[in-house]
């Protein structure tokens, strides 16, 4: 049986097997299988043997809802049996913010944080949806308790920074970013939110050195995340340094580029208008205000 790590930013596969000394092929290819494997007793989330060590020294926990972990030799006897009411509700949270019910969702997550209070995931699903309805100093709170609760949380000191900045503190936000890559350095999107902060304090060269940094990594396939929406969001941190320098146009190549990785981002073609106008190329900005008001009529909701 092949399991998915519930790790942060893991792309290894759980290789489930009754042979002795486990699957020889997953043996032979550990940087992509790992044959050791610990289970929650609560969640039921699995983790491979790098992203929650063995360790005789001390009782490790769930880095998701801090249960008690079983070896994944035994985790027959964990699955066969009911989920806890605290799991329950949090997985009723993540069913509807998928949905896009995100008030709803916020409900749920909170009372499986009232349940058990060391939950991190719901504290954390918590922060991302009051911040996602305008509750910023509610979703800071609950991002420093996360951390509070694992100090080691990268998702919960990223989306710190980025309210950090949000709330108008760019400095402090830059300062949650550099503990954020302190701990992965290949956490490609936080060097551009970095970026960003940055610009908002005028340091433009370190922003462009971050960006220029954070292409790298995903060119190279070092990023921890490889997706387009590394290289567009670098891009588009480039464009805003260059829009504060006035140097349009370096700011049109750079948006260009980000377009060249998302290409259906509405924001980008604004950005591109502003650009346009600024160039005196007021015919082709008005084309792309109006693609940008196509793209977001066709979103959904």
């Amino acid at each position: 049986m092949i399991l998915a790590c519930g790790g942060w930013a893991c792309q290894r596969f759980i290789s489930q097997s009754d042979i002795r000394g486990g699957n020889p092929v997953a043996r032979q290819d550990q940087e992509h299988f790992s044959s050791r494997f610990q289970v929650c007793a609560d969640c039921r989330k699995n983790f491979c043997d790098r992203c929650v060590p063995f360790t005789l020294l001390r009782r490790t926990r769930c880095p998701l809802c801090g249960g008690r972990l079983v070896d994944g030799q035994r985790a027959d006897r964990v699955w066969g049996t009911p989920l806890p009411g605290f799991v329950l509700y949090h997985n009723k949270g993540i069913e509807l913010s998928e949905s896009g019910q995100f008030r709803a969702a916020l409900v749920e997550f909170d009372e499986a944080a009232r349940r058990r209070p060391e939950y991190r995931s719901a504290h954390f699903h918590r922060g991302v949806l009051l911040a996602r309805v305008g509750r910023d100093q509610e979703a800071l709170r609950a991002f420093q308790r996360v951390i509070q609760l694992d100090p080691r949380n990268i998702a919960a000191r990223f989306e710190l920074g980025k309210m950090l900045r949000q709330l108008g503190k760019p400095a402090e936000a830059v300062r949650a970013y550099d503990r954020v890559l302190r701990l992965e350095p290949r956490y490609a999107i936080a060097l551009t939110h970095k970026a960003i902060a940055l610009t908002d304090l005028g340091h433009h060269d370190e922003a462009l050195a971050a960006c220029d940094t954070a292409l790298r990594l995903h060119a190279t396939n070092e990023a921890v995340e490889g997706t387009a929406h590394v290289a567009g969001t670098a891009y588009a941190a480039q464009t805003a340094v260059f829009l504060k320098l006035g140097q349009y146009d370096d700011a049109l190549a750079a948006i260009d580029n980000s377009l060249q990785y998302e290409p259906d981002n509405a924001d980008s073609y604004v950005v591109r208008a502003r650009i346009l106008d600024e160039l005196g190329r007021e015919a082709e900005a008005r084309r792309d205000r109006r693609q940008a008001e196509r793209l977001r009529d066709s979103q959904p909701g």
